[in-house]
């Protein structure tokens, strides 16, 4: 499991487990202000937005990847996935993972990629038993798809790594 906030978005918070986000917090300052950082995820958050679920990995070209897509084995992807704040005002991300399953950053720190308004999102956090969902990922292994939350929630059995959702400091 790995919890942080992604460089560039300052108080947005999300959980993952091996690639796949499953609950965040958006930061109220960034619903009303969508970005694009390079052209990279493009494509996919054209596919992402059109479909109910609310974490997906995707190609390059915008095409939805397996859920057992191995990150980091020489492919580049992108890594999608819908949050709203305390606010319920909502967007959609879709950043960039390169082959080795590394995020890069802009010369501005913000991580590649981008994020949209939205009419979606995951769980917060502080909503859900994070070590229930954690377990049940853990236990289904990397093959099988998890559909342990209620609603739109989809998650896998891959996480972010720490270099994508960095931990948080005091």
């Amino acid at each position: 499991m790995s919890q942080g906030n992604f460089p560039g978005y300052l108080n947005t918070i999300a959980q993952s487990y091996d690639y796949r986000v499953y609950c965040g917090t958006l930061d109220p300052a960034l619903a009303d202000n969508p970005q694009q950082i390079g052209d990279f995820c493009g494509p996919a958050m054209s596919s992402f937005r059109s479909i109910p679920d609310t974490s997906a990995l995707y190609a390059m070209s915008g095409t939805r990847l397996a859920d057992t897509f191995a990150i980091g084995r020489g492919t580049a992807i992108c890594m999608c996935f819908s949050l709203a704040d305390l606010r319920r005002k909502m967007a959609n991300f879709c950043l960039f993972v390169d082959a080795n399953g590394n995020q890069d950053e802009a010369s501005n720190g913000i991580v590649i990629g981008g994020y949209e308004r939205g009419a979606k999102a995951l769980p917060m956090c502080f909503d859900i038993d994070t070590n229930s969902v954690t377990s049940s990922l853990g236990a289904v292994g990397t093959a099988t798809r998890a559909q342990i939350l209620s609603g739109t929630l989809s998650v896998c059995a891959r996480g972010v790594p720490s270099s994508i959702a960095r931990p948080l400091t005091d």
